[in-house]
């Protein structure tokens, strides 16, 4: 025996993605990650146009919480908010800076459900967000060109909002 186990990086399985903005697709992920010892996870999106995101967003909501499928505990928003130079498999066309706006609208669509989003903390924007959003949402420093001296920075700036929030 070994506690349920918590994925928070996983965009699809068994023929279905996330981004296929299906709820079915989405529960037999939910379905097959159960009966792999996944308890629950955050379906993670890929960079897309915002309109598709909250298309996508929409479905989370659609899971059953039956003891059947894994719960699906949030979503993880892998970008737009990612380097153009260290993209991976983002398609470039669909990266932009952070956008507070955005993510809100993106938010509010997914009833709250954004919990995790990767961002590139070189990006203009980026500090302002991060400094607005983190206790919202877990940040992820990720798909970056960030020096060292950038993230540096990124994570001093969360410190600091951590030990304002801490001592408030």
């Amino acid at each position: 025996m070994i506690p349920g186990l918590v994925d928070v990086h996983i965009h699809g399985a068994k023929g279905h993605d996330f981004c296929d903005a299906n709820t079915d697709g989405l529960s037999d992920i939910a379905a097959y990650l159960y009966s792999c010892g996944v308890t629950s996870f955050c379906a993670t999106s890929m960079t897309l146009p915002e309109n598709q995101l909250m298309e996508i967003f929409e479905t989370v909501s659609g899971v059953p919480d039956d003891g059947n499928h894994a719960y699906v505990a949030g979503i993880h928003m892998e970008g737009p908010f990612l380097s153009p130079a260290k993209k991976g498999a983002q398609k470039e066309s669909y990266l932009c800076n952070p956008s507070m706006d955005a993510f809100c609208r993106l938010s509010e669509v997914s009833s709250g459900k954004i919990k995790l989003i990767t961002i590139a903390p070189e990006l203009p924007g980026a500090d302002k967000f991060i400094e607005k959003f983190h206790d919202e949402v877990a940040i992820s420093l990720g798909h970056s060109t960030a020096s060292y001296e950038i993230a540096s920075k990124a994570f001093a700036a969360f410190s600091a909002c951590l030990e304002m929030t801490a001592s408030s």
